[in-house]
């Protein structure tokens, strides 16, 4: 293995954790069993309905017209649903997750910021949805169906499954990098409504990952390459992580490239034909294409299934390894196209290719050819990648109990700053009890961004607050995070504008709360110079890593002993 395998801390709880990946086009789960003192246990689910020996089955659906779910998965696609499928009888939803594609995410065919790929995606372009994200026509959900409804239904025998692991099981979901917080939203908001998880419990419970990272983990456990076959990933490595999904070769243009062949033929041009071959070339020749000269077969039917003047004999059509090359060709060299973008300015010497194309020999041997004489080695998985985020996503979440674990954002309080009439702001001026003026609406970091803590490493700051003996010792305050690089060097140490809106990439995370009233019956009081008496609390403010969260407490120190508050959880979307 890539990587040494890490045992499950011996003063941890037992857990059991269900990760899941729901795809454009294939879904997996993999199953983790957390037991203290011994190396986590990662199982792929290999047996759905209709799929007992498959990792993976499609993310589809099939709705009646009353928007009830009657199959999930490869029962969906069952001989006895088919012709009222067809006839519109029933719906068959699939592609749901572009549903909630954010216009800021870059359209399928992605497009990577290279000169000219925006405007081969709009002429790729059939239609724009109004999820704004799609450079291309979304199926529509059902008749009464909305998104999450469709990710709440898609858990074959879910409710008995959860019901039966009850309070124990922790659940991951794994999303798209470009999904913020509104997405997000969704997601959390589906898991709750199905019962899996009590909304008290969901910032415990619940967790997510991006499909990158998650990716990551599954490449950094399993893959290796023939120069290193013992492990690839050394300290300081920099490597960069090419995610092919099943669905990132756009089959419409394999689909028009036979429907165009079979035209002629007035038996095999329809379209229950044509549905046919697109299907087995999914799921065979798209990952084993590789030889151009040589010529592709799909076997579809029997013997006598014969029209040799379209390329069919004895139940097989064969295509030029030409005509297939040009439904790989395009997807393929936006991907190299990505990948150079990506690694620009940076000393990369691995690139790890996971995900069911990155399967696929032709891809491989694609971006081989471009980048190992860069000497920039191509790294696969040991493992079918396939089910990579799956079984990546159950790794992260073992891991984040292992090791430290990096800050996404940077954290901290909104706070005041000491007067300055050369600052020039339009700001209110706060008076305190020692006569002392300040500006609200600044900024003190606590941990900056992608900072690695150790578990329970402590990272703090030093506040203070002003107590009037009459005022209640009952304290909480806001922690807030900060998505950029760095804030006092963005906003010039503010946190919020002249009215007390918070600054762009500055958002509230949870507020933490204490009883300072040990602190105060251990803090002298003092008197102003008007004679009023009030006690100047000193106190910290912490963030630390406790299991798998990222919590805030309030901390003193009492004659050398350090005192904490109860602890907050920070929730998960920001960790």
């Amino acid at each position: 293995m890539a990587a040494e395998e890490q045992i499950w801390p011996r003063d941890a709880e037992e857990e059991l954790v269900f990760a899941m990946d729901v795809g454009t086009t294939q879904s997996a789960v993999c199953i983790a069993h957390c037991v203290p003192g011994a190396v986590p246990k990662y199982r792929v689910v290999q047996h759905w309905p209709s799929s007992p020996t498959n990792s993976k089955i499609p993310t589809v659906i099939v709705f009646d017209p009353n928007g009830e779910a009657l199959a999930f998965g490869a029962e969906a696609y069952e001989d006895r649903y088919a012709d009222d499928i067809i006839d519109g009888n029933l719906h068959l939803a699939k592609w749901f997750k572009l549903h909630l594609h954010p216009a800021v995410m870059s359209p399928p065919p992605y497009i990577d910021g290279t000169p000219g790929a925006e405007d081969e995606a709009k002429r790729l372009s059939h239609n724009i949805t109004d999820s704004g994200g799609a450079a291309f026509e979304v199926p529509p959900l059902p008749p009464g169906v909305t998104v999450k409804n469709w990710y709440l239904d898609n858990t074959p025998d879910g409710s008995m499954i959860w019901e039966k692991l009850g309070g124990k099981v922790k659940i991951v979901l794994a999303h798209p990098n470009g999904w913020g917080p509104p997405e997000q939203g969704v997601l959390r908001s589906a898991v709750v409504d199905a019962g899996l998880i009590r909304a008290s419990a969901k910032e415990e419970r619940l967790h997510l990952v991006t499909e990158a990272e998650a990716s990551v983990h599954f490449g950094v456990m399993h893959a290796s390459n023939d120069n290193n076959p013992d492990g690839w990933l050394g300290q300081g490595s920099c490597f960069a992580v090419v995610d092919a999904g099943g669905s990132t070769v756009d089959t419409r243009a394999m689909e028009q490239i036979i429907r165009d062949k079979l035209k002629p033929s007035e038996r095999y041009g329809t379209d229950e034909y044509v549905s046919i071959l697109i299907d087995l070339f999914d799921q065979k020749t798209k990952l084993t294409f590789d030889e151009v000269d040589a010529p592709q077969v799909i076997k579809f039917g029997m013997a006598g299934d014969m029209d040799r003047d379209v390329g069919i004999a004895k139940g097989r059509l064969t295509l030029a390894g030409a005509e297939v090359e040009a439904a790989f060709a395009p997807c393929v060299e936006t991907i190299l196209k990505s990948i150079q973008t990506q690694i620009k300015g940076l000393h990369v010497t691995h690139i790890l290719l996971v995900g069911g194309f990155g399967e696929s020999p032709y891809l491989k041997r694609r971006v081989r050819e471009v980048y190992e004489k860069k000497d920039i080695r191509v790294v696969t998985a040991d493992e079918p990648t396939k089910k990579a985020v799956a079984e990546g996503a159950a790794i992260f979440y073992a891991r984040k109990n292992v090791g430290a674990r990096a800050t996404r954002f940077e954290f901290g309080l909104a706070t005041n700053r000491p007067y300055d009439p050369s600052l020039n702001v339009r700001r209110p001026c706060l008076v305190f009890n020692s006569q002392k003026r300040y500006y609200a609406g600044g900024w003190t970091r606590i941990v900056g961004n992608g900072i690695p803590v150790e578990t329970d490493q402590l990272y703090k700051e030093s506040f203070w607050v002003h107590k009037k003996p009459q005022d209640s010792l009952q304290f909480s305050t806001t922690i807030i995070s900060f998505n950029g690089p760095d804030a006092m060097k963005a906003y010039s140490g503010w946190s919020q504008d002249d009215n007390g809106k918070f600054l762009p990439g500055f958002s509230e995370c949870c507020t933490v709360t204490a009883d300072l009233s040990p602190l105060a019956a251990i803090t002298p009081i003092k008197k102003n110079q008007n004679g009023e008496k009030y006690r100047e609390l000193d106190f910290e403010v912490g963030l630390y890593f406790g299991g798998t969260s990222l919590k805030a407490c309030i901390v003193w120190n009492d004659g050398g002993l350090e005192i904490r508050s109860e602890a907050t959880v920070i929730p998960a979307k920001f960790v």
